[in-house]
């Protein structure tokens, strides 16, 4: 197939219109009729008449573009996008766009250049010329996914800073290198000299074409993908001319009007950005040899250059650009273009000077170093998984607190910076210019996630929009932007406010194009048209583009899928062999049919493929479309575990359908008998979304659903010699591990890889699991118990040494369960099968479920794997906290309240007396530091982290008792009217007398208290975690509820419980 038949091809279009959804950037740019189109190609799994017609008219329109070559350049507009002032006049950067059937077209030919896509093999591979972008470029990376062109940015972009970080601390330590270098381009992509990368591209795929014919395509794409007419140039008044093309320029109307460089916003000039930094790096490297990284035109090397040399390096790179083809090959091969570049716009790269472009040195810049944004770094990414997977309102208050003490600690920062920046030297000077910049990208990062909280929170909506008003103001009034930090969140707060206020979405508008106005008008006489603002038609356009993209209509898939003739859904209904149907399902090639233009796609999409296998079987075991991970059957036939298994394993990103099909065979293969055609436990729905977003990973998603059944079904029959000890079945393991994710939230130290996540939910199914077994009869050790002989008839003798064998074992599962647990696990005697490495992690976190607390909380320097010590502390502390009142059964209580022994009845009653158990954290950020030149802000301990335990009573016991014969160690008690508070600290209790419910609770939680303490240590001698305290308020209840059992709990607590002797049995014996 030559070129041009590839680019015109059905497939190829289609496959464009598939991708443009998820690969334009600047929806909200479009607009009019556009929109409409837009919404026509975000149902790409619905092909019908509006498909075809668009598809046609796309085709012709690139079939002209290409085989016409007195046709003219595909037409773009332009919007202004304000980004600072500079010397008092406004700074923009222009964004382009244009209508959607030239964004197909733009992505048609770029898929060419980008991939090698083999339609009859149906695959999809990197291009040769997409080979040549280096690993280290984190910008804009090529996806094969058929879904998008390039790879999201989220990731990518926080991968980098991860990376630099990571290296900046790295270099620091082992000095393989002494500085690190931050270049930045001016104004990269309007710079661009596009003969020069026309050249450069067509070079590299020489071999590549070989025909006249291919060669002349080439040529011809090049042309159209980089260059463009300014549609509409008559509607741009000079001033608007001039910022675009950076020198005075006056309308001609006799005159075509061009791009400059690369029309930033149009998707595909990101792939040539690329390609053009690949060329320049060469260059950089000769003056800055070193480890180097690039996000697009931002580049960070590590290097040993001599700091006084920087600048005269700077200035030789940008002379190198210069007389090199970089910057001096002709423009255009088109005269037209070409002498229109030679009138109207200087082209060439070059890097800032000085002012933005710096070297830092990683030994002596210590508090401008890139090491002082570990905190930042560290905090980021969990706060984001902690507003979406949020338990509570006292979850999303503790992410507030936190995110709010770190926006201070910023802005405290960036005052410091101001306070030194009059006396530094020019070194320093650059070092905070550099420093400055990259705190300020996080304060925009914390602070939306701020606006996202209070957005969620009740009655803080309006707090919101006030602030943006004031913001507005502010602007209108040309206060200084670079000292408003909130301007940085400006485009964010108001699409958030959009959303929230749509009654007052015009109020809003007005205010966006009031700001952008009044920023364009300072100090000048005129004006940027709004139709041509970027912020104000972002505004307008912005709730209905979202609708647009956002919204997904799952019955025009479900009708396509049930229509489909290789597949018959209504058939498969009408089997009573739920495992067949399935099994056929997932066989089934697609859902549409070979002839089918979309059938490439289907092919190379994973989520196509993944969601019209998920698609067939929900509407085979009707379950709702949109259930998320509730996957509730909507008939009277229940769900089974190898169907769950199936499903949820379709519900997880990253699909693969070989991976997937081997993992169904086995599945489908052990459904045919046995547990995995028991009726799902419905409580697995509760955790589910933990799994999906802490774990990820569908094999290990899967073992996770194992470790449920298999706990689940073994705890069915309780355990044989715990009658009346608390369960520790899989109601309790959901508990640990919502409890694992509230602690997460409440205590920063917990930053777990998703491994770490993995293995330590399997722990919390797993520590107990002994517990349930049956015990060697042959273990029984007469000698540790009271086995004296007494003369009694024959019946109590029987009774007197069954009571004996009962303790002796229950003692023995109780004390030895943590033990008996680990290696249980390491042996693999599991109704499921884990790798040799998990078991043996597990084993050792779950058996430290029982160890000493000064065992498990000495500091380890070794490196790991994964931490087994913060996983351990975890586990340790959720389950002590697994202490609320639906633990245990009042009517059971009631019915054995005669029988049960003390301790267990001690317990009961103490897990009926808690209403619940959650945490509230707040920080405090020191208000000073020692030394402005040295210190930071942005250090771990400087930030207090008060994690305080609310412990709600059934009770409302306020009296006072005895004091123990020692007093308590590491605490101090504080009895207040509302219940008693306690911190954890140095020393031992000063109370005179003991509080009844102080002496109560941490009897029924002996191992708390020195938990906390022994962590609360731990965590003051860990430098890169905050200053941290622990304090616990038992809280009363109203009304007391507890009433009856409060004298039984008062003589327990005294040591004058009854004996646990069968009932009658001591008098009997006494006799």
């Amino acid at each position: 197939m030559s070129l041009r038949d590839r680019i015109l091809s059905d497939t190829n279009i289609y496959a464009a219109i598939h991708a443009l959804p998820n690969t334009l950037r600047e929806k909200s740019l479009i607009c009019g009729d556009q929109q409409q189109y837009l919404k026509d190609l975000r149902e790409v799994y619905r092909y019908g008449a509006s498909h075809d017609k668009f598809i046609s008219h796309c085709k012709d329109k690139l079939e002209k573009a290409l085989d016409d070559e007195l046709s003219e350049p595909f037409k773009v507009s332009f919007f202004l996008k304000f980004k600072d002032f500079e010397d008092g006049c406004a700074q923009y950067r222009p964004i382009h766009n244009c209508d959607i059937a030239t964004h197909v077209c733009l992505l048609a030919m770029l898929q060419t250049l980008c991939f090698e896509d083999d339609y009859e093999k149906r695959t999809r591979e990197l291009s040769g010329l997409s080979k040549l972008i280096p690993n280290n470029y984190w910008g804009n990376r090529i996806s094969t996914n058929g879904n998008e062109i390039y790879k999201p940015w989220a990731p990518a972009y926080t991968s980098y800073i991860r990376e630099t970080i990571n290296k900046a601390k790295k270099y620091k330590n082992n000095k393989q290198y002494n500085n690190e270098v931050n270049l930045d381009f001016k104004d990269f992509f309007p710079s661009i000299n596009l003969g020069w990368l026309s050249n450069t591209i067509k070079n590299k795929l020489y071999i590549k074409y070989t025909t006249e014919e291919d060669r002349e395509t080439l040529n011809r794409i090049l042309e159209l993908l980089l260059y463009f007419e300014i549609d509409s140039v008559e509607t741009y008044n000079d001033r608007e001319l001039s910022i675009y093309y950076g020198q005075p320029t006056t309308f001609d109307d006799s005159t075509t009007y061009y791009t400059k460089g690369l029309p930033q916003g149009l998707p595909h000039t990101y792939f040539f950005a690329n390609i053009a930094m690949a060329e320049i790096e060469p260059y950089i490297k000769k003056e800055f040899d070193g480890d180097a990284d690039f996000y697009v035109d931002d580049a960070v090397i590590f290097c040993n250059c001599d700091k006084n040399d920087f600048k005269s390096k700077v200035d030789r790179l940008n002379f190198l650009f210069d007389i090199s083809d970089i910057n001096s090959c002709n423009y255009s091969e088109d005269v037209y273009i070409n002498d229109f570049q030679n009138t109207h716009f200087a082209i060439g790269i070059q890097l800032h000077d000085k002012q933005k472009s710096s070297i830092i040195s990683l030994t002596e810049d210590k508090s401008f170093a890139s090491d002082n944004l570990a905190m930042l770094y560290r905090n980021a990414s969990g706060i984001s998984i902690e507003i979406r997977t949020s338990l509570s309102d006292l979850n999303d208050q503790i992410t507030l607190n936190e995110t709010q003490t770190i926006c201070n600690a910023i802005k405290k920062e960036l005052g410091r910076l101001d306070k030194i920046k009059d006396e530094a030297d020019q070194d320093t000077l650059e070092s905070i210019r550099l420093y400055d910049k990259r705190i300020k990208s996080y304060y925009k990062y914390y602070t939306f996630r701020e606006l996202l909280i209070l957005k969620k929170k009740n009655n803080t909506s309006e707090s919101v929009l006030q602030k943006f008003y004031n913001l507005c103001d502010e602007l209108v009034n040309k206060t200084d932007i670079d000292s408003n930090l909130d301007y940085m969140v400006f485009q964010n707060l108001y699409r958030l406010l959009l959303y929230e206020f749509y009654d007052k979405r015009n109020d809003i508008i007005s205010h966006v194009q009031s700001a952008d106005k009044s920023l364009s008008q300072q100090d000048q006489e005129t004006s940027i048209h709004s139709s041509h603002l970027y912020y104000t038609i972002d505004a307008i356009n912005t709730t209905t583009i979202s609708d647009i993209v956002s919204k997904y209509d799952y019955s025009e898939f479900e009708m396509t899928i049930s229509q489909s003739k290789t597949n018959d859904i209504k058939s498969l209904k009408r089997s009573d062999n739920e495992r067949d149907a399935i099994n056929i399902i997932i066989d089934s090639e697609h859902c549409v049919a070979t002839s089918d233009i979309r059938y490439f796609i289907s092919c190379i999409d994973t989520n196509f493929r993944r969601q019209s296998i998920s698609i067939k079987i929900k509407n085979y075991l009707a379950i709702p479309l949109d259930c998320g991970y509730n996957y509730y059957r909507k008939c009277n036939r229940p769900l089974l575990w190898y169907q769950l298994r199936l499903l949820h394993y379709l519900n997880l990103p990253n699909f693969n359908y070989i991976e997937f099909k081997a993992f169904s065979t086995r599945i489908l293969e052990q459904s045919k008998g046995g547990g995995e055609c028991y009726p799902v436990d419905y409580s697995i729905f509760h955790v589910l979304p933990f799994f999906a977003t802490y774990v990820k990973d569908q094999i290990k998603n899967d073992l996770l659903i194992q470790a449920h059944h298999y706990v689940y079904d073994i705890w069915k029959n309780g355990s044989k010699f715990l009658h009346f000890y608390t369960l520790h079945n899989a109601e309790h393991s959901i508990t640990l591990i919502r409890k694992c994710i509230e602690l997460t939230t409440a205590c920063g130290y917990f930053k777990l890889t998703s491994t770490e996540f993995y293995i330590l939910f399997l722990s919390c199914y797993l520590h107990d699991i002994s517990m349930v077994t049956y015990p060697d009869i042959n273990s029984f050790d007469e000698n540790k118990v009271n086995s004296q002989t007494h003369t009694i008839n024959w019946q109590n003798e029987i009774l007197w040494h069954y009571d004996l064998v009962d303790k002796f074992f229950e003692n023995d599962i109780r004390n030895n369960h943590p033990k008996n647990s680990a290696t249980i696990i390491r042996k693999g005697r599991l109704g499921f099968e884990l790798d040799e490495f998990v078991r043996n992690a597990v084993a050792i976190i779950s058996e430290a479920h029982g160890a000493k607390a000064k065992a498990i909380y000495t500091h380890n320097d070794e490196p790991e794997i994964i931490n087994s010590q913060k996983m351990k502390i975890m586990l340790r502390i959720v389950d002590t906290l697994d202490m609320c009142e639906e633990r245990v059964s009042p009517y059971y209580l009631s019915l054995t309240e005669q029988q049960i022994p003390d301790t267990s009845k001690f317990h009961w009653i103490s897990h009926l007396a808690i209403k619940s158990c959650n945490f509230d954290t707040k920080y405090d950020l020191v208000d000073e530091i020692e030394d402005d030149i040295y210190g930071t802000f942005l250090d771990f301990k400087n930030i207090t982290e008060h994690i305080h335990l609310i412990i709600k009573l059934n009770t409302r016991q306020e009296a006072s008792t005895s004091l123990p014969v020692e007093p308590c160690s590491n605490i101090i008690v504080t009895p207040k009217t509302t219940g008693v508070n306690i911190q954890i600290c140095d020393g031992k209790c000063n109370m005179n007398r003991c509080p009844f419910v102080c002496k109560w609770m941490n009897k029924k939680s002996e191992f708390l208290l020195p938990e906390l303490y022994e962590f609360q240590k731990l965590l003051d001698n860990h430098f890169e975690y905050y200053s941290t305290n622990f304090s616990i308020e038992y809280k009363y209840s109203d009304a007391e509820q507890m009433g009856r059992h409060i004298p039984f709990i008062s003589r327990y607590l005294d040591g004058n419980s009854s004996t646990e002797m069968p009932t009658n049995l001591e008098d009997e014996l006494d006799d």
